[in-house]
């Protein structure tokens, strides 16, 4: 799902109300997050916050990490088979 409007026109309010209808993997992304290392980890914790917990594997192996540009892939993988696994998940 994408919301685009101008500022000011409610985007992230819908988001909240959707949100509340269901399960969802909610990540809040400022200037930290522009490298691909900080964009998945906040992913990876956030999803580590549902209930039950998704992906705590995958942010174990996130954070105990050696190489993320060898690894940074199967890890983003892994977590997606999780997501895939996982019905009425709404991603914001």
């Amino acid at each position: 799902m994408t919301l685009a409007a101008p500022a000011g026109w409610g985007k992230t309010t819908l988001a909240a109300q959707l949100a509340a209808a269901c399960q969802t993997l909610w990540v809040t992304l400022g200037p930290g997050h522009r490298t691909p290392a900080r964009l998945l980890g906040a992913v990876f914790a956030s999803a580590a916050r549902l209930s039950p917990p998704l992906g705590r594997s995958v942010l174990a192996l996130f954070d105990a990490r050696r190489d993320f540009e060898r690894d940074g892939g199967l890890l983003t993988a892994r977590l997606v088979h999780e997501l895939a696994a996982r019905s009425r998940l709404l991603i914001v």
